[in-house]
This record gives structure tokens, C-alpha cells and sequence, in this order.
């Protein structure tokens, strides 16, 4: 059986209400060369028996089944390796492709053999599916930060400076979703590790860094899919979610940092010690006062700020407090 030009991979956990809505947004494409693998990480709702009939339907659809790892990483791994398209793209369970997405970035991929990755703009989604007319990039200046310092291939597609996209990842945005990445499936097998498994927020900036450092990006100037907001979305971090992401950069600054220049290093520390400041506020607002001070003392080795060290002496003072009355010693 000949390969299907593009593999789409699509992690889903309990992701019921939504899938069908990311199923029929990948087989409506009018580019109909592809599979679709779904990786199933454990579900315990009615996301299996949704695939399952969507694939007795389209062939092109398969079901892979897993215990759950809990990290959309191990998940996107999976259907990577099992994957057997030359240009592999993805999608979350609960987002959708707009219309003649995969038409616009394999085009740009032929007539731009040399580029490894071709991303875009998303739209973000309520919880209902309505598009919110709030678009990503759109919203953060990147066509002043970003595009104006591109070499532009047509009115919508740019051939990004791997360097100003790369310091813009570092200080602003992770920029690239998930569902806006087409990648050569040669070039993603570069890489010793796909997405990082040992984080379950941040996985795919880890990724987005190692490629977008070697060039060969191209960003195309529309929202080309739909992110949908809702409590469950992983972007709505809880504390260790927002410690995994702040380790995404911390790592990212030991392996790249020579890659920015020296007002670039300070802006990326700064940024750095600025998440991790949040950290060491939200343990002190819970009390969590030895935690405060850890976190907050990390944030002063990044960047020095006059709030974090307030932060920390106030930490410092409640702590001691604390021991006082755990020993029965403090009077008030």
C-alpha cells in the first residue's frame, strides 16, 4: 500500500464532546492524502467508540489506544512513530482545522522544498465551537516584531529570521500551536526526542525551540485553525503545569542561550525570572512558605527585582513565624 502523503496526529483524553467536531474538520480538507492517526491516552469516556466509528466510515481514519500517561507528549510520540506520511501535522481533540488549511501549507512546502516547517495564525474558539474573531499573533504585535523582519514569499507567507522568531518565542509566546505546525517528516526525525516527555505543559515549545533554531520556517499570515477555550484546555495552567513551562525555558536557555545576543540573554532571563516570581507568589499566598522562598530565591539568581526580594524577606519573616507557633514559643 503506498504512504499517505501527510499523517495527522491527535492525542485525545476523554475528549468526547469535542473529537467528532476535530475528526470532520480533517476529513472535510479538500487534500485528501492523508491518515489520521488518534491516539487514545486512556479515555474513560466515549472518545474510543467516536474514532472507532469514524474509521469504520473512512478507512483513513486509525485508533490507537493506550493507559493513560497523562502528558499529551507521550501520546503525540506515539502516533509520530506510528505515523507514515512524509509531512506529518497535528491536532488536539478538541480544536479544528479551518477549510483548505492543508492545501495552503503543502503548497508552500513544494514550492519551498528547503523549508522544514510552515506554521500559522490560530483562531481562538468558545466552548460552544464559535469563532471568537480573536486571533494569536494577530493580537501580539508579531507582524511588528516578527514579519517586518521577514523575507516575504507572497502577500500572506513569510520565510521567517530563525533569530528574531526564535528570540520572539523566548520573551513573548511560544507562538507555534500544536495545531498550526506542518513539518517534514524528515526533519522532525532529526531529533533524538519528538515532543519532551518529562513535562506536561510546555512539550511543544521544547520542540518548536530545536527546530526554529536551524532555520527553514516559513509562517503563514492567516488563522488557518481553531483553538477552543474551555476549563480543561492544558493552557489554563495550574501551578505544576507553570512549573513545567518555566523548566521548558530554563532548559532552553542552557542549550541556546548563545544563540541570542547579549541585551537578547538578559531579556530572556528577565522573562524567566518573572515566571518564576508567579510561582513563588501563588505558594505564598497558599501559605506555603518554604516553597515561596525557594522559588522566590531562584527568580533573584535570574534576574534581580526589587518586588521579588520583598517578596522573599516578607516569605522569610512568615516562615519564621510559622516555626514559632508550630513550637508553641510565639506569643503575639
Amino acid at each position: 500500500m503506498t504512504p499517505p502523503r501527510v499523517s495527522v496526529v491527535m492525542p485525545a483524553y476523554n475528549a468526547g464532546r469535542y473529537i467528532r467536531e476535530a475528526i470532520e474538520s480533517i476529513l472535510a480538507q479538500d487534500f485528501t492524502d492523508l491518515e489520521l492517526i488518534v491516539v487514545d491516552d486512556g479515555s474513560s469516556d466515549d472518545t474510543a467508540s467516536i474514532v472507532r466509528a469514524a474509521g469504520d466510515i473512512d478507512p483513513r481514519v486509525r485508533l490507537i489506544r493506550q493507559p493513560n500517561s497523562g502528558k499529551p507528549a507521550i501520546a503525540r510520540n506515539r502516533g509520530i512513530r506510528e505515523s507514515r506520511g512524509d509531512v506529518i501535522c497535528f491536532l488536539d481533540a478538541d480544536d479544528v482545522w479551518k477549510p483548505g488549511k492543508l492545501t495552503t501549507c503543502l503548497g508552500i512546502l513544494t514550492r519551498s522544498p528547503d523549508l522544514d516547517l510552515v506554521f500559522h495564525d490560530v483562531e481562538y474558539m468558545s466552548e460552544d465551537g464559535t469563532f471568537t474573531s480573536r486571533h494569536n499573533l494577530s493580537s501580539l504585535d508579531f507582524d511588528k516584531q516578527v514579519l517586518c523582519f521577514s523575507e516575504a514569499l507572497d502577500e500572506v507567507t513569510f520565510l521567517c529570521n530563525e533569530k528574531v522568531l526564535f528570540f520572539f518565542m523566548c520573551t513573548k509566546v511560544t507562538t507555534i500551536f500544536p495545531s498550526a505546525a506542518v513539518i517534514q517528516r524528515a526533519r522532525l526525525f532529526q531529533e533524538a526526542t519528538f515532543f519532551a516527555e518529562d513535562v506536561v505543559a510546555g512539550e511543544d515549545a521544547d520542540l518548536w525551540f530545536r527546530i526554529v533554531r536551524t532555520g527553514g520556517v516559513a509562517y503563514v499570515n492567516r488563522a488557518l485553525s481553531g483553538y477552543r477555550i474551555h476549563p480543561s484546555s492544558v493552557t489554563h495552567q495550574d501551578g505544576g503545569q507553570l512549573i513545567d513551562a518555566v523548566q521548558v525555558h530554563e532548559r532552553n536557555y542552557a542549550r541556546h542561550g548563545d544563540f541570542l545576543n547579549w541585551t537578547q540573554r538578559l531579556a530572556y532571563r528577565r522573562r524567566i525570572a518573572e515566571k518564576l516570581f508567579v510561582i513563588g507568589y501563588r505558594q505564598a499566598v497558599a501559605g506555603q512558605h518554604d516553597a515561596a522562598l525557594r522559588w522566590y530565591s531562584k527568580s533573584l539568581r535570574w534576574w534581580p527585582e526589587w518586588r521579588t526580594g520583598k517578596g522573599l524577606a516578607k516569605s522569610l519573616v512568615l516562615r519564621v513565624a510559622q516555626g514559632f507557633e508550630q513550637r508553641g514559643d510565639y506569643t503575639r
